[in-house]
């Protein structure tokens, strides 16, 4: 009985993207690290876009600095693959627990468990990416 009150509570949240289009926003953005399309990535973020990554660090202002900080991975040697865990979705904002498994040629592989937040636009773009991780995140 509880159980279907809150999710009919749940009924009332909306947004631009419902549960289905954030995991599919996210299970794009993910494979773009995978093949290094910066292109299709950054359509998926608003030109005023705010990225943290990872909180704590000075954030990333505006779709041209996000591609900025992107280049970093995607010009070099580093290869990408991920796992998405959980997405909990919240109408326009919602937050994905993903493993990012990173590899460098010389430098060997590290996975990176993230928790991130997310909020869209009305246009369903990526409008601020907050990802959560640290040290104990890193295996």
């Amino acid at each position: 009985m509880l159980r279907e009150a809150l999710v009919g509570m749940l009924g009332a949240v909306s947004g631009p993207l419902d549960k289905a289009g954030a995991e599919d926003l996210l299970r794009r953005y993910l494979v773009t690290f995978e093949t290094k399309d910066v292109a299709a990535r950054s359509a998926l973020f608003a030109a005023d876009t705010v990225v943290e990554d990872p909180v704590g660090l000075p954030a990333h202002v505006g779709l041209e600095a996000v591609q900025a900080f992107w280049a970093q991975g995607d010009q070099g040697p580093a290869q990408f693959t991920s796992e998405l865990h959980r997405v909990v979705y919240c109408g326009s904002d919602f937050l994905a627990h993903f493993t990012v498994h990173m590899r460098m040629p010389g430098m060997g592989e590290i996975a990176i468990e993230v928790f991130s937040t997310y909020a869209v636009d009305g246009d369903g773009k990526i409008a601020r990416m907050r990802a959560f991780w640290d040290e104990s995140c890193l295996t």
